[in-house]
This record gives structure tokens, C-alpha cells and sequence, in this order.
């Protein structure tokens, strides 16, 4: 049976479609802002299947076209990222809690609670450091339990909440002499109080999640319900918002999705849309992405993190409410990252000065800023595009970025970080980075820490982004040694294991092995850079090509049903070295770029004292022409009985 093929899209091998009994939550009525004409409704009680939430929860999410799957769901074992992650959990999580401990970040909650008579640490921004430790800890619990972290967290979550006021406002820095700077519209562009508050409800969740202990969360409700909402927002009677530092709306919406509470949604809708009563210089609206509607939006500048992040809110706006708008204003803003601003190591935010997204092109080597919470958002921002599409490309970025401008980050024993990945790196020469410290581009810490615990609470919940679901069946996403214990849609449980030696190797083994005979879709992806693939199961051999307009082609009789169940598995693995020799605008023209596979390797020079890698870890050459994507899609049908092997073989040259 011939089937069609699209590019850029996944391959679905395995079974065939079975009905969903997966009941969608619907959107509420009422409109956007609707809950601002009313007083301020209770909170509703937290979702009973807390367990059950992958990275973000789309179980509910009417315009998710894949479901994430919990991270507890999954075991990454022996493999790439195993060791990543055991080092993140035995050395990272605790060398960061110490190093947040002794510069100060809990002693400006002790101080308020009467228990430290240490001044005031840090910048503006320091207590979303002590939030985004306690996301990655929540990752890490939803892994598995651990006394002693969990006995460390709960201990600094009790001195965190303690000073939240009646009136539900919880901040560190803005006491004393700053309280009258409180959400002035001057202190919300550069305050970072609704930042701090944002990445407090995150880790709130991830902690929830892993623990069912709503201490942190709570706390963090009655800020947004007794704080935030009475007072501010679009009514005549309330005062303006604007994010300054865009994270709130990512948070709201997925408080949303925790309490099931609509007006979430509704008020990062409103942060979103901007409120024109806060006056803001041109500059300030490219600065901070924010402001202004965000579907008034026609390409990527001002300071990488926080478009990133505005983009991550924005995509969780448009999974709950379905708005057109935001999800053309998505796609414009997508192909503006992949065609004119991402790195070839999934980095983003080319410029020092702001740390900043440059022109078109604009994309220098040595002089790259590519913060490490950058790529991470361009991760996470793909990674939700990923969910709304079902669309391979969105994950082709997700693993460029997570292999190098995030990898990159943590030194191999976890306890040293990159704020900055640039492409090039002589540590002997002239940095012009004020990240820079002492001539390393790795340290332990930084006044600006965000980074570091930011890496932390990626690699702690990088499990939960590995499948997905649908109505059809399962999506893989990610290749490495692992298992998925998880359910379909209707409830069948089903096994779902890889066995390989990726990225050295695309030699794929994947076991899918459901509790009982059903018929489902398996979506495997073809990695971007692998221009040729086949699949083998059992005598059946598919192979796929790359003709001039990217299609596969498939070979007869494979995609037959299979009533007899699967039989053997054949054989499968890839290589990849592919090179580009375009000229960027920073003047970096006639250099080379080698990849090798998802991987991009860092170059050495080999006279001593020349390196221009250092301890970058990131690929030394980029070209304007550096990134391609591939992809194909097609389908290989069968019915299960019990337990299938095949294989996924991907190579190029």
C-alpha cells in the first residue's frame, strides 16, 4: 500500500488509528477579561490527577494536538543523558542550594521573618532564584522520592511563605524603604515582581506535582487572587499592568491548567494584549517584548529571554483559547528564529548589549552571547509549538538546542556554569562579556544566577519531553535509552522501550508492548539532519529517500496489517556530516561547520595557547546557511498483540 508523504513532518510507524474516548475540555465562556467585571472568585480546589502532568499539563488543553506525557512516566536509563542527569541530581541540586545559602538568597527571607539580621542580596530579581531551585527539585521528586531533598525544600518553602502579608503580596526587596516602589509602572518594567511571582508558581507546581503539598502553591494563589487580581488589571478602578520581564503569563496559564480556574488564563490574555495606560519609550517596547499586543508582532528583538518566554506564554494562550491571531503571530515570529536568528547550536540572542537579538544574519562567533536561559527557551517555546502542531520541525529545534547551546551550559560534574555559550572562545583573549569572571567562562556563580538553576530544572524534568500522545497513539520525540510506562487515550497501558547508542548512532531499537491487543499509530521522528532513513520490521524493509522536493518513498509490501503481531526487528544506524561555508554579518565568512548527527562538536586548535573552544563546549564554526531541516512523514500500520520490536536507521552525508 502506497501512502502519501508530507516534509517536515513525523513518520508514523506501528498500528493503526484507534477511536479516542479522550473527552477535551472546552473553552469556557464569558471572553477575555470577563472575570475583571466581578469580584474576586475563590480558587477552585486543585486537580485530584496531579500526578499525572507532564513538563506543562495539555490534558485538558482544548487546542493541544498532543497530550505530554508525566515525566514520572518515563525512566531514562544508561545512555547520553542518564549520567546528565544523575550528576544533576547528586551534585548540581545541592552544590546550587549551597551556593544560594551562602550568597544570601534565603537570608532575605529570614531577615523578614525576624531570624537574620543580614542586609538585603542581590538584585531585583534574586528571589526567582530560590523558585526555579524548587522547580528543578520538584522535576527531580517526580523522578523518584528523595528524603533528605525533600526534607531540605520543604524546610525553605516554610521560611518562604512565611512572610507572604495579608494582602497576599510576597517580595523581598521591595520592604522598608522600597515598599512605596511597589508595581509602580516604573518598577513593573524593571522590578521583576510579577517575574519573581511567575517562576514561584512554577515551582509551586513542579512541587505539587511531585508531592501533592500545596504549601508553595497556596501561597502563591493568594498572591495572584487577593494581591494582583483586585488590584490590577483593565478596570476603572484598577491600576495597569505590564510584565517587564515576560514569565507571569506562562505561570498564570498553567495555574490554570492546575486549578482549573479560567480567569488564569484570562488575565495573562490581558498581560498579553498590554494596557496603553503605561506609557513606554519605543525602546522599552523592544527591550521587554512586551507592552504592546503581542499579535501586533512581526519578528524577534530586544532581549532574547524575555521573547522567548513571551513566546512560550503566548503559545500557552493560544493551546487554551484557539485564537488565530496569536497562532499566525507564532508562526511569523517562528520563521523569523529559523531563518535569520538561531544559532547553528540552537542558541539564541546574538548581542552582549541587552543581551539581545541582532539583525537578520547578525550572528557572530566568538562574540556570541547565546545565554544559556535563552536556549532554554527556545526550547521550551518549541516544545509547546510542538504540542499545538504535531509538526517535527518545532522538535528538530528542540534537539539542536538541548545536544549543544543547552548542554553546554554545566560542566560535566554539574557544579560550574555557562551564562554565555559563544562559538568561538580564546581565554586568552578579550571577552567584552561582563559574565566573564576571572578569564572562565564557567563558574560556580553568578550575581545573575538565573542560569544555573535554570539548567538544573531542564535536565530534572527532560524525561517528560521525550513522547507525547493523541488520539491516534503515541509520538516519539527524543532518542536515548529509555521507557515509557504509560497509557493510551482509551486507557490501554502499553510499554514503550528504546534501546540505542544515540547520537553517536541512529541505530534505533524501539519495543512497544501494549497490556492488550490494540490498534494504535506509532509517530517516529526523522531527525533533521538525516537524509536518508529506512525502517525494518520483521522481512519488511522501508526505505526513505530524499528527492528533490524532501518525500519519501516506500517499498511494497510494508504498511500491510500484521494480524499475527510483529516479528523481528532489523537492524539500524545513521551518520551525519554535513558543512556549510557561508559568510555571516559579523564577518566570520569562509568557515565551516561540522555536525555529527544531532551533535555538534567543538573544535581545538592544536597549537597550545590557541584554542578556540576552551571550555565553551560549543561548535567553533557557523555559517549564515549553517541550519537546514529535513523531514518526511509516512505511516506503517499493523495491530499489536502483545509485544513488537522494530528499528529506525538514519543516516546522511
Amino acid at each position: 500500500m502506497k501512502l502519501n508523504l508530507s516534509r517536515r513532518k513525523f513518520i508514523i510507524s506501528a498500528t493503526s488509528v484507534a477511536p479516542s474516548v479522550f473527552a477535551h475540555a472546552q473553552p469556557m465562556g464569558g471572553g477575555l477579561l470577563s472575570f475583571f467585571a466581578n469580584e474576586p472568585q475563590a480558587t477552585k480546589p486543585l486537580k485530584s490527577d496531579w500526578k499525572n502532568a507532564g513538563v506543562i499539563d495539555l490534558s485538558n488543553s482544548p487546542y493541544a494536538k498532543l497530550k505530554t506525557v508525566p515525566v514520572r512516566a518515563v525512566t531514562i536509563e544508561d545512555g547520553f543523558w542518564s549520567q546528565r542527569r544523575k550528576t544533576n541530581l547528586s551534585a548540581s541540586i545541592p552544590s546550587m542550594h549551597d551556593e544560594l545559602l551562602e550568597h544570601g538568597r534565603m537570608d532575605n527571607f529570614l531577615r523578614l521573618e525576624g531570624k537574620s539580621s543580614e542586609p538585603q542580596k542581590g538584585p531585583v530579581y534574586s528571589d526567582s532564584d530560590i523558585y526555579k531551585w524548587a522547580e528543578a527539585v520538584g522535576f527531580q521528586l517526580q523522578v523518584a522520592d528523595n528524603p533528605e531533598l525533600r526534607k531540605t525544600t520543604d524546610a525553605m518553602i516554610h521560611d518562604v511563605v512565611a512572610i507572604q502579608e495579608p494582602s497576599g503580596y510576597l517580595n523581598t526587596y521591595y520592604n522598608g524603604d522600597r515598599k512605596s516602589l511597589r508595581m509602580q509602572y516604573d518598577t513593573q518594567t524593571t522590578g521583576h515582581e510579577l517575574y519573581c511571582i511567575g517562576h514561584m508558581l512554577q515551582g509551586a507546581i513542579a512541587y505539587y506535582r511531585a508531592m501533592g503539598d500545596p504549601t508553595l502553591l497556596d501561597a502563591g494563589i493568594r498572591f495572584v487572587d487577593n494581591f494582583l487580581i483586585p488590584n490590577y488589571g483593565p478596570g476603572a478602578n484598577q491600576k495597569a499592568i505590564v510584565s517587564g520581564h515576560p514569565e507571569i503569563e506562562m505561570a498564570l496559564i498553567e495555574l490554570s491548567r492546575a486549578t482549573g480556574d479560567r480567569k488564569y488564563v484570562d488575565l495573562a490574555g490581558y498581560i498579553l494584549h498590554g494596557d496603553e495606560r503605561v506609557s513606554l519609550k519605543p525602546q522599552q517596547i523592544v527591550y521587554m517584548y512586551c507592552g504592546i499586543p503581542f499579535t501586533s508582532r512581526t519578528k524577534l528583538e530586544g532581549h532574547a529571554v524575555r521573547a522567548m518566554y513571551a513566546c512560550c506564554g503566548a503559545t500557552d494562550y493560544y493551546l487554551e483559547t484557539g485564537d488565530q491571531a496569536y497562532w499566525k503571530t507564532l508562526n511569523v515570529l517562528w520563521n523569523d528564529l529559523t531563518a535569520h536568528q538561531l544559532y547553528v547550536n540552537g542558541g539564541v540572542g546574538a548581542r552582549a548589549a541587552g543581551e539581545a537579538f541582532g539583525d537578520q544574519y547578525e550572528l557572530p562567533n566568538a562574540q556570541a552571547y547565546g545565554e544559556s536561559c535563552a536556549a532554554i527557551g527556545n526550547m521550551m517555546w518549541n516544545w509547546r509549538m510542538l504540542a499545538a502542531s504535531g509538526d517535527a520541525k518545532f522538535t528538530d529545534v528542540i534537539e539542536r538546542a538541548l545536544y549543544n547551546g543547552i548542554n553546554s551550559g554545566m560542566s560535566l560534574d554539574g557544579k560550574t556554569y555557562c551564562y554565555r555559550n559563544p562559538l568561538a572562545f580564546d581565554p586568552a583573549g578579550e571577552s567584552r562579556d561582563r559574565h566573564l569572571v576571572d578569564g572562565k567562562i564557567r563558574n560556580a556563580w553568578y550575581d545573575t544566577t538565573c542560569c544555573p538553576p535554570n539548567l538544573e530544572r531542564t535536565f530534572a524534568s527532560l524525561s517528560g519531553y521525550f513522547y507525547s500522545t493523541n488520539a491516534d497513539g503515541v509520538y516519539v520525540h527524543l532518542y536515548d535509552n529509555s521507557e515509557m510506562d504509560w497509557h493510551l487515550h482509551d486507557g490501554t497501558r502499553l510499554k514503550v522501550q528504546q534501546k540505542t547508542n544515540y547520537p553517536w548512532s541512529g541505530d534505533v531499537k524501539i519495543t512497544v508492548s501494549p497490556t492488550t491487543p490494540k490498534e494504535f499509530v506509532m509517530y517516529v521522528r526523522i531527525p533533521a539532519w538525516s537524509t536518508k532513513n529506512s525502517v525494518t520490521r520483521a522481512d519488511c524493509v522501508l526505505h526513505g529517500t530524499f528527492g528533490s522536493v524532501g518525500s519519501w518513498r516506500w517499498d511494497e509490501p510494508c504498511g500491510l496489517y500484521g494480524a499475527a503481531g510483529w516479528g523481528d526487528y532489523g537492524a539500524f544506524r545513521s551518520w551525519f556530516v554535513g558543512w556549510s561555508d557561508g559568510a555571516d554579518s559579523s564577518g566570520d565568512d569562509q568557515q565551516v561547520c561540522y555536525g555529527y548527527g544531532a551533535v555538534l562538536p567543538c573544535f581545538d586548535s592544536e597549537a597550545p595557547g590557541e584554542s578556540d573552544c576552551g571550555e565553551a563546549d560549543s561548535l567553533l564554526c557557523l555559517g549564515e546557511s549553517g541550519v537546514c531541516f529535513y523531514a518526511g512523514l509516512d505511516s506503517l500500520q499493523g495491530r499489536l498483540e502483545a509485544s513488537a520490536d522494530f528499528h529506525l536507521f538514519f543516516w546522511a552525508w
